[in-house]
């Protein structure tokens, strides 16, 4: 029977509406999702942030200047047909994220390109006081493939006449794993001795260098720590900032699991967690956390085919984190966090 179902159009409708009404949602969770707590004293609310003109915008990150918050997202204007077309949009809030600027769309593009934006996942980062976005796009094809490219890029961000626009991009390279790795994604930066620093991957904690004037990344150390946790490859996601004398920040992972959210069906689960690492070289991790950070109403029925929590960026506020996340790679939403609670419950590595 499930396989003549498999077969008709609406399949997935109705596979979820059998396992809905014939199994508890409880028994529908695997171990590896069911053995975390899903309502944790860490997260104190969230808030779902809604643009009209940019319907299922998705995958923030946050900012914090001088008015407020400024936000940007990204936005596909045709994911069914042609989902690779994709835009960076901005916008700024105030304390209580209510937009101050409505938002907008930037252009990634120089006026001789021809390929259409493909610009994903940007994340906002401050360097010298100025802004800059860091993302991942293709400049040169049109929906490409896995043996075409998918590069990094910063460009930097400023406001004229009550408007965010952007400079040039710059095509960052990793020197030493360019011609082995097509697509590029997931690096985050920060800033160590007034030079920028690219996090290149987590575990190894792969450092770079970048040189502004080439847009070439070189290797400048890494360091390895066992870690123990089973919820899929550590991927870079908020750019890190020091605090309390060690740098911090959100990663995320994914698998594919079961979950009353799928309706039972194995699916990409996107779970993120917190770390840290130390503020001298080689920035050896130093904490993480034990189990994916959770909260009631972060996985729930979608139509979508991945249920996803993605952490873009956040902000620190005396004891709240204001962390920017994408829900199913269809909404934008603000956590308020305790980062006193987040922290203690953070586990110690060793090296």
């Amino acid at each position: 029977l499930l396989a003549l179902l498999m077969r008709w159009n609406n399949s997935m409708v109705l596979l979820r509406l059998i396992f809905a009404f014939l199994i508890p949602l409880s028994c529908l969770m695997t171990d590896q999702v069911a053995d975390v707590d899903l309502k944790t004293d860490i997260i104190i609310d969230t808030k779902q942030i809604v643009f009209e003109e940019y319907p299922d915008a998705f995958n923030p990150s946050i900012l914090r200047v001088d008015e407020g918050f400024l936000l940007s997202f990204r936005f596909c204007p045709d994911i069914k047909n042609n989902p690779y077309y994709c835009r960076i949009g901005l916008a700024l809030l105030d304390e209580n994220l209510e937009t101050i600027i409505e938002p907008h769309l930037i252009n990634t593009r120089l006026y001789t390109h021809q390929v259409q934006s493909q610009s994903e996942d940007a994340k906002l980062f401050r360097y010298q006081d100025r802004i800059f976005l860091i993302y991942h796009d293709n400049d040169k094809e049109t929906s490409p493939t896995i043996k075409q490219r998918r590069d990094m890029f910063i460009v930097e961000v400023f406001l004229h006449e009550g408007k965010y626009l952007a400079g040039p991009p710059l095509k960052l390279r990793a020197v030493h794993h360019y011609s082995t790795q097509f697509w590029q994604k997931n690096w985050s930066a920060f800033t160590f001795d007034d030079q920028l620093l690219i996090s290149y991957t987590i575990n190894p904690h792969e450092i770079l260098t970048l040189d502004f004037a080439t847009g070439d990344c070189s290797y400048y150390c890494s360091s390895y720590c066992p870690i123990n946790w089973n919820y899929g490859k550590l991927r870079g996601s908020s750019n890190p900032q020091l605090i309390n004398g060690e740098y911090f920040g959100f990663f995320h992972s994914g698998r594919v699991v079961a979950s009353n959210a799928s309706a039972g069906l194995n699916m990409w689960h996107y779970f993120f967690g917190a770390y840290t690492f130390s503020a001298e070289p080689p920035f050896a991790l130093t904490k993480i956390s034990p189990s994916p950070i959770l909260a009631e109403g972060f996985y729930t029925d979608s139509e979508r085919e991945k249920r996803v929590i993605f952490p873009g960026g956040f902000e620190i506020s005396g004891d709240t984190v204001y962390l920017a996340y994408g829900k199913d790679d269809a909404e934008i939403w603000i956590a308020t966090l305790n980062f006193s609670r987040l922290y203690a419950s953070l586990i110690s590595l060793e090296p």
